[in-house]
């Protein structure tokens, strides 16, 4: 798929802003969608250092000054809306997009009416509102992700009172909850704690300072207060001084964030106001610190009273938290914390692009999605099963057969180049099921391999696909190049599309045989892979024509020398006049056992690594990478197949 995100005038998103929400989100679902495949645009300030496909400069040093005079460029802690600044900027970006757009491109509005502008002169852009959590009166677009139910709800209850009946409620079919995510490994967890409690956020009346100043002090505890403001100009407090038991640290950044986190005994989150999601109470839980909360808004979602906090709703009932908080455990925190994950959550949101992508494609009905494997989104919190909430020990790896129940339990290949990427539960070739899934299979070729991923290929054809190892790896991995699959075995197809939907796998064409004829007339542009492993036919795909005619691209080709043992070299004097060669050699299973290195395996006795990573050939196998000595130049390209044929 392909986004284009615009920023906020008054955050730039680099490092400098994490402590922003909005930047941090961005930012990193930026980053992780990317990870996965998708395109992603991104318009912003010119010092942006977002990891995304492309990002294009429209808000420079000269704009900042004009729209922020009084502010050294750069410094967004101390503002938090200018709206001439963010509309000057979203008509930049529209005028961008409008060079940029394809067919069926999404625009991710994240900061909600500001940047409906971009809509208005793009209407044929694919608009949703992601992770909302602002005013419900700003929200526009037909397709729209809440942060929590209770800002759904609330944004819901605001639309059918200001509509008629005929209009009331009409997009609200297709509104979904999604909470936000958080890349646990910036939070430390820390089980010892500090003798303070701590308030983190912005200075103002509708953060419910106040009531955690006079809760501390009826309890006898220290109280933090980190944040902008001022509690005594603001008139915050209803005394001319600030009581003895506060330090203030005014703002902080985020190492210090974490670190007035990771050491409170508890936080404090009394917003007055209906919190459409509280980071900082999430951020709280990865660090293994409960929180004390009010009793509404997204609170009733995301703490759970008397397991990773308490919500309050008196005075009397703070006082009692504060008492009682030792009697809430940190693993509970952290292990509740970590179901936000951004690993947990980006699959979320795949499957709602996806629900959009097919809605948007199939007059406005919801359509069946095939090989759902769970409704998980739907059961990401649950308040009565406490139990799962805490944290085991992990125990070693240190039998095969630990090693397969893990396996088979998440079914994702767990090293090597391809990562991440899910799997079925079975193979068209068993006996190399299992290397598959530790990432080792075939490692003997893992320099041409990595040679592979940093070359931009136009084209990759698999022959011999089987399930789709090499298929899905490389798709994943080169979202750019248009990618042909081809295996005579219908029962291996049948397994590459269940690859290829489990993976959200979009660039990919599957069909049964491909003789010469069929590869001399695929659409492979400028410059692509071949990757060959179909037991001996390889002698019929490269011959001294077709490689005349295919010279400009790269060839793996696993030979069969079993088949006729003069395969590898004649395929090598067929090839050496047009490309580089590397040969490679296939490791016996003993030896593997003793020389391959992955996590999964460090527990395991010499024999139990020898099964796991068996591949069971008949004879030392060899693999010829042949890189093309020509540098590419456009070519005219043929038909190709339609997809998932």
């Amino acid at each position: 798929m392909r986004f284009h995100v615009v920023d906020i005038a008054n955050t730039i998103s680099n490092g400098l802003n994490l402590p922003c929400a909005f930047t941090t989100k961005m930012m990193l679902f930026c980053r992780e969608m990317k990870k996965r495949g998708h395109e992603i645009i991104h318009y912003g300030h010119e010092a942006s250092t977002i990891d995304c496909t492309e990002s294009i400069s429209i808000f420079n040093q000269e704009d900042w000054n004009t729209f922020f005079p009084n502010r050294l460029y750069g410094d967004t802690n101390n503002q938090y809306s200018n709206h001439d600044a963010n509309t000057f900027i979203a008509q930049r970006a529209s005028e961008s997009i409008k060079n940029n757009k394809r067919p069926n491109d999404i625009f991710l509005s994240w900061i909600g009416s500001q940047q409906e502008i971009i809509v208005q002169e793009n209407p044929d852009l694919i608009a949703i509102e992601p992770s909302i959590g602002y005013h419900p009166k700003t929200t526009f677009a037909d397709w729209k992700v809440y942060e929590s139910y209770a800002m759904m709800h609330m944004c819901a209850g605001i639309e059918a009172a200001c509509y008629d009946g005929e209009k009331g409620g009409l997009h609200n079919w297709y509104d979904a909850v999604i909470p936000s995510f958080f890349d646990t490994s910036l939070h430390e967890y820390q089980e010892t704690k500090d003798d303070y409690f701590l308030y983190l956020g912005r200075i103002f009346e509708g953060k419910g300072l106040y009531p955690a100043i006079e809760a501390t002090k009826l309890a006898g505890k220290k109280l933090i207060i980190a944040g902008h403001g001022d509690l005594i100009s603001d008139k915050l407090l209803p005394y001319d001084s600030i009581p003895d038991h506060v330090e203030i640290v005014g703002y902080a950044d985020h190492e210090k964030r974490s670190e007035l986190m990771r050491n409170a005994k508890a936080s404090f989150m009394m917003t007055t106001y209906a919190e459409p999601f509280g980071r900082v109470l999430i951020e709280n839980f990865l660090h293994g610190t409960p929180v004390i909360t009010t009793d509404w808004g997204a609170f009733v979602e995301n703490n759970l009273h008397g397991v990773t906090g308490y919500r309050a709703r008196t005075l009397d009932h703070l006082v009692w938290s504060i008492n009682n908080i030792d009697n809430i455990k940190s693993k509970d925190c952290r292990n509740w914390g970590e179901t936000f994950s951004v690993d947990r959550i980006m699959p979320m949101y795949e499957e709602y692009f996806q629900m959009v992508m097919d809605t948007y494609n199939s007059n406005g009905w919801y359509r069946l999605r095939r090989l759902r494997d769970n409704l998980d989104w739907l059961n990401y919190q649950s308040p009565f099963k406490t139990k799962e909430f805490k944290i085991k020990e992990k125990k070693p790896i240190t039998t095969k057969e630990q090693l397969i129940d893990k396996l088979m339990k998440d079914l994702v290949v767990t090293d090597g180049i391809f990562k991440g990427m899910k799997y079925v539960n079975r193979t068209s070739d068993g006996c190399m099921y299992f290397p598959k899934l530790l990432g080792t299979y075939e490692q003997e070729i893992l320099p041409a391999m990595k040679e592979v991923l940093d070359t931009q290929y136009t084209a990759i054809v698999d022959i011999g696909c089987g399930e789709g190892y090499y298929a899905c790896g490389l798709a994943l991995k080169h979202p750019q190049a248009e990618l042909y699959a081809f295996d005579t075995n219908e029962g291996a197809r049948r397994l590459l599309l269940e690859n290829v939907t489990i993976n959200d796998i979009q660039n990919i064409n599957i069909g049964e045989l491909c003789d010469k004829e069929m590869l001399l007339n695929l659409n492979l542009g400028s410059k692509a892979l071949i990757f060959i492993d179909c037991e001996g036919y390889e002698v019929e795909l490269i011959t001294k024509d077709s490689v005349l005619e295919l010279h400009t691209h790269d060839f793996i080709i696993e030979t069969h020398d079993w088949v006729d043992i003069n395969i590898t070299r004649n395929l090598v004097n067929i090839l050496s006049d047009t490309h580089e060669i590397q040969l490679f050699s296939s490791l016996d299973d003993i030896d593997k056992a003793y020389q391959y290195k992955t996590p999964m395996l460090e527990g395991l006795s010499l024999d139990d690594r020898r099964y796991m990573l068996q591949e069971r050939r008949c004879c030392i196998g060899k693999w010829i990478y042949a890189k093309s000595k020509t540098v590419p130049l456009t070519k005219l390209s043929h038909g190709g197949l339609p997809t998932h044929q």
